[in-house]
């Protein structure tokens, strides 16, 4: 008998008999062989017919109270190794454990094992199965969804799990980016839960920014209507429901790439982005007073008026739109300079040269605005001056009390 199977002889005798150091050195043996390559993957699903999957398995899904949360995470890292860039053991896990069986870890392991779930179904659905259809489209279907509300159900109660966090994005990206039907179940799997706003606000950074790095030659995004509406479908949900959930940090990324994308959506996509309501949400953002208490972060009002901008370049009906908003008296208000928002003043006058240019309406608009008070400078007060509104004409004057 070799080492590797004097190893998983161990591991299988010792697994469900407590918690020995043996035990563990040996799972921590394994694991970090199989990330070496195929070879030792493919003999630890064939050693005794597959005896060693089935007693991780096992023990996986066993009630809580027994299991320990250390075995279990070195249980499940030696599962997601086992089956990296190897389809062969990917099939034969597959077959074992999709979808009930990890629905039955996510649900009974302790947080710090089940938090290695997403890890797993990531490997899991790396390549496509023997027929070729990619196990990602296979999470759409009917076991599938169920195994994904499950997920997002185990996230809300491991909220403070980076692991879960980090692996439940990344698996819920490619989802979006790979699997042409899971846009459709979008919001109805990632709406109905708390914590996963902050999943969200990973999901829409990572997807966008994925199709900014991969524009075509012509400046085309690789992003698909159905998920860019569907994506922003649950932003417009979050912004609504859960803005105290939402972190500032993956807030702020997701503006500052959604800034940049903007300059190369289709004439198609900014109308989209105009009739699922995006727009109309996404505007107020604007006209925050207090920025420092939304998020727990400063929004980057620059950052708002750059998307303005440019989805408003030559389209009329966004400019309409912007109009019927509100808008253009949003962006007039930000036309002075402001210490918290560097270029504010700029982009503020780029925004009103592209929600006017060709626009009639929005020019007329603009053109009736009419003074209604002015408003006490200290800077004016300090040098003397006074500012007054008179017959509809600002005039400033002495008062002859200079500090």
């Amino acid at each position: 008998m070799g080492e590797i199977d004097e190893r998983i002889e161990i591991v299988c005798a010792g697994i469900g008999n407590g918690t020995g150091e043996k035990t563990l050195d040996h799972l921590a043996w394994l694991r970090n062989e199989c990330a070496q390559g195929p070879t030792v993957q493919t003999v630890l699903y064939k050693w005794q017919n597959g005896r060693l999957v089935e007693v991780l398995l096992e023990y996986l899904v066993q009630p809580g109270d027994g299991q320990s949360a250390v075995v279990g995470q070195r249980v499940m890292q030696l599962l997601c190794n086992s089956i990296v860039a190897n389809a062969e053991t990917q099939a034969i896990l597959w077959s074992h454990i999709f979808p009930n069986t990890l629905c039955l870890i996510l649900r009974r392991a302790p947080p710090a094992t089940a938090a290695y779930a997403p890890v797993l179904v990531h490997n899991l659905t790396a390549q496509p199965d023997s027929s070729g259809r990619s196990r990602l489209e296979a999470l759409c279907d009917e076991p599938g969804k169920h195994l994904l509300a499950t997920l997002y159900e185990a996230l809300d109660k491991n909220e403070k799990s980076d692991v879960m966090l980090d692996w439940t994005s990344h698996l819920t990206r490619n989802l979006f980016l790979q699997a042409t039907s899971f846009p459709e179940l979008a919001l109805s799997l990632l709406s109905t839960h708390g914590t996963p706003s902050r999943v969200m606000m990973k999901v829409l950074d990572g997807v966008l920014h994925h199709a900014w790095e991969n524009r075509e030659g012509d400046g085309k995004i690789s992003l698909r209507d159905a998920s860019l509406n569907a994506l922003c479908k649950c932003m417009v949900l979050h912004l609504d429901n859960n803005q105290s959930n939402l972190d500032g940090n993956y807030m702020l990324l997701w503006i500052h790439t959604l800034g940049s994308l903007s300059a190369f959506l289709s004439d198609a996509q900014r109308l989209l982005l105009m009739e699922n309501g995006f727009i109309a949400h996404y505007l107020p953002l604007l006209a925050w007073k207090k920025p420092s208490q939304f998020y727990g972060r400063i929004i980057d009002k620059v950052e708002v008026m750059r998307f303005v901008a440019n989805v408003s370049f030559r389209c009329r009906a966004v400019q309409n739109h912007v109009r019927e908003l509100g808008g253009l008296v949003m962006v007039l208000n930000l036309t002075h300079y402001d210490d918290t928002y560097p270029y504010q003043r700029e982009w503020a006058i780029v925004c009103i040269r592209n929600l006017c240019e060709g626009n009639e309406a929005n020019q007329k608009f603009i053109q009736e605005l009419a003074p209604i008070k002015v408003v006490d400078s200290p800077e004016l007060r300090d040098q003397g001056l006074q500012a007054r509104l008179e017959n509809g004409a600002v005039k400033v004057s002495r008062t002859g009390k200079q500090v």
